[in-house]
């Protein structure tokens, strides 16, 4: 029998694949792109609409097709998206361990749900957290500690402890570079389009202010991050099934969040702002200083609550009128202020920073998103980043604002869908919204409305309203992009040599030393030039970005000469060189199918 809700669980599964299937930057395949994109719309449509299938399914055959269906997509995805053989590490074992921390925390909250179901409406909490803490430790043990595993973390999880330690010893995060933490763990920073690394501290207050605790106790270990994680992830799951009166249905979908969440390291920050205090702020949202201090605290975690908090505020409008959002909307500002004023004062140039959203000056555009379909086969400026992913928001807000109650899940789902219009999309911005997702579908909610519009055509209208003007935007956007286009790669060649051609060997094998590229700058100024190269066979993937290279002068072809070694190349062997001034991008890709006819060889 199947539950009208269960069918998140297809949704769950279907945007976890999406980004599982995601192992590096999908710059090479169209086919791969659009297998990508279409798990995640298929995750939409489950999210969006279990209202409209049946409530109670007697017939399995329905579970049998879905799951079919997402397996056909991820083999097609597969199929079409070249992955080296370690991308994903020992899948096996990782997912044995996975299965059984998530099997732990199931029961776990299960028994504890049962222990705190009495409690009354606040004390449960001190419960929670403390049960939080011991099931947390425990799937941590199983995936971290029984296995050892070596993890020196990413950029964010990096950045969030070291401002933390700044903080702990008297100076300010956002006038320090964050370049000796990421030094000293051997991180890759995220390149900038101005051919640097960006060092900035970019994030609200309360992103690293939490975990002051590490620092002051000597913690250096970024798996402790990960540990953090978990134990929001569970605090959250526990929220959710007391609040759906102990729903064993509920945990079915929370038990796919929780593999997806555990095998896609997320990073603490994240799942504090979103599972911790947006969620509160939705199930408290009839207490206006309660709702509005789990806004403030949202808000001052990490910029992705920005995207949900205006359909808070909408969605309170419609129950408790214009005064409830007022009251709301001032204790969340001032919470905002109060915890970040402090860092402002001290420096408000510097702070900056954490008002910007899309991040138009990073160059790596991971994920599953338009952005790289863009940049690699339909080149269009800068802008329309920001600008498909502003239109959606604010359709999808109008859209809330006449079917507040029938749409009420794109109170989760517009923050994860408009990464896939923007620049960067990687798995910590969708997952943590799914308890929102989960609460909207199996609490029960007290709070009932209409929507103001009977007539669903309008919903329809809107939609087709925002592909059209996206598109013809985006063919303008190209021809002016054609017309200005300042920076062009003219000609890329690969320097490649003899690796072995013994008469025992299977024949010959080539390696890349490296590429010699032609750069046409048309700006009326000399530019500084950086070049970012992916490469991607069946012998692993690798990334390279090329700076202090000579200027490049106004009105002229400059030739360049770049270190890149590759050990072994093969027909498959693919490499996308991007070239990159402030402004501009242009990129050009290398064949080597007709490998050791074409190319001269050294």
């Amino acid at each position: 029998m199947i539950e009208k809700q269960h069918y998140l669980i297809f949704g769950i599964l279907s945007l976890s694949l999406s980004y599982i299937m995601f192992t590096g930057q999908q710059y090479f395949s169209i086919p791969a792109m659009l297998g990508l994109f279409a798990l995640a719309l298929l995750a939409m449509a489950f999210f969006l609409f279990p209202h409209i299938y049946p409530d109670r399914v007697h017939d399995r055959k329905i579970l049998l097709a879905l799951f079919a269906l997402l397996a056909i997509l991820a083999l097609y995805e597969y199929l079409f998206d070249l992955i080296p053989p370690n991308a994903l590490g020992p899948i096996g074992f990782d997912a044995f361990l996975v299965a059984i921390s998530t099997a732990i925390s199931i029961l776990g909250i299960h028994y504890l749900g049962k222990a705190i179901q009495l409690k009354k409406e606040y004390g449960w909490y001190a419960y929670a957290i403390l049960g939080a803490l011991a099931i947390a430790f425990a799937a941590y043990a199983v995936m971290y500690i029984i296995n050892t595993v070596q993890w020196n973390g990413v950029d964010e999880v990096a950045f969030n402890y070291y401002a933390a330690y700044l903080f702990v010893h008297g100076q300010n995060p956002y006038t320090t570079s964050m370049q000796p933490i990421v030094a000293l763990h051997n991180i890759q920073p995220t390149v900038q389009l101005d051919g640097t690394y960006e060092f900035a501290y970019d994030y609200p207050a309360m992103s690293f202010l939490p975990f002051i605790i590490l620092p002051l106790l000597g913690i250096t270990n970024f798996l402790s991050f990960t540990y953090l994680t978990i134990f929001f992830a569970i605090f959250a799951a526990l929220v959710l099934y007391r609040n759906s009166n102990l729903n064993r249905h509920l945990l079915i979908p929370i038990a796919v969040w929780l593999i997806a969440s555990y095998a896609l390291v997320g990073v603490a920050s994240q799942y504090l702002a979103v599972p911790v205090f947006i969620l509160l702020a939705y199930l408290y949202r009839a207490r206006p200083v309660l709702f509005g201090v789990f806004m403030g605290l949202g808000a001052s975690t990490i910029q992705l609550t920005w995207f949900a908090i205006p359909f808070l505020l909408v969605l309170i409008y419609k129950e408790k009128g214009m005064k409830f959002v007022a009251r709301s909307a001032a204790t969340a500002l001032g919470v905002f202020a109060l915890i970040n004023a402090y860092f402002v004062l001290l420096d408000p140039v510097a702070i900056k920073n954490i008002f910007g959203l899309f991040g138009l000056t990073k160059l790596p555009f991971y994920g599953t998103n338009i952005m790289q379909f863009i940049v690699a086969f339909y080149s269009l400026p800068y802008w329309y980043s920001a600008f498909i992913s502003i239109l959606f928001f604010l359709v999808m807000l109008a859209l809330f604002y006449f079917y507040t109650n029938t749409l009420k899940p794109l109170i989760a789902i517009v923050p994860i869908a408009i990464f896939f219009f923007s620049w960067r999309n990687i798995t910590i911005y969708g997952l943590p919204f799914i308890p929102i997702l989960l609460a909207i579908y199996y609490w029960s909610d007290r709070h009932k409305h209409r929507d103001m519009l009977k007539d669903r055509s309008y919903m329809i209208g809107a939609l087709g309203a925002f592909v059209f003007i996206g598109l013809v935007v985006a063919v303008v956007a190209h021809g002016l992009y054609l017309n200005s286009h300042s920076l062009k790669i003219q000609n890329v060649f690969p320097i490649i040599s003899v690796q072995s051609s013994s008469y025992y060997s299977a024949g010959t094998q080539f390696g890349l030393i490296g590429l010699k590229a032609s750069v046409n700058n048309s700006f009326d100024s000399q530019q500084n030039l950086s070049f970012y190269i992916v490469s991607r066979s069946p012998y692993g993937e690798q990334y390279f970005l090329s700076q202090n290279l000579n200027k490049s002068a106004a009105h002229s072809l400059s030739n360049y000469t770049l270190n890149y070694p590759l050990q072994l190349i093969g027909q498959s062997t693919q490499i996308e060189v991007f070239v990159f001034s402030k402004d501009y991008i242009s990129s050009r890709s290398i064949n080597f199918s007709r490998l050791g006819k074409d190319f001269n060889l050294h």
